[in-house]
């Protein structure tokens, strides 16, 4: 009976570690993942923004307000006000905002 409840333990212990890790696996790759989208999106403002003033071109509004849902709100707010770039647009600030959002709220049911 002992050696069964010594084993039960360590199955349980096993499967908590498996379960941090996992955790971890995540988070790591949510973080990673927020990370370049935020990058490629600043990045975006910047080209848009340039593109703009050289009469070129220019990325659609639709990829620039998809990539702020899809993290990138931070980037893209940052873009904005560092370049001059859409902020009359208020629609922007509040799809990035709301994205911001939506991957706080993801990330505190991850983390959990």
């Amino acid at each position: 009976m002992k050696r069964w409840k010594k084993q039960q333990q360590l199955l349980l212990k096993s499967s908590v570690k498996a379960d941090l890790t996992l955790k971890a696996m995540a988070t790591n790759y949510l973080l990673v993942w927020l990370g370049i989208i935020n990058i490629l999106l600043f990045y975006f403002m910047y080209s848009d923004k340039q593109k703009a003033r050289k009469r070129k071109y220019r990325i659609p509004e639709k990829y620039l307000l998809i990539l702020g849902i899809l993290g990138g709100g931070l980037g893209g707010i940052l873009g904005m006000q560092l370049f001059r770039h859409k902020t009359k647009h208020t629609y922007f600030y509040l799809v990035y905002i709301l994205g911001m959002s939506l991957w706080v709220w993801i990330m505190t049911r991850v983390i959990r």
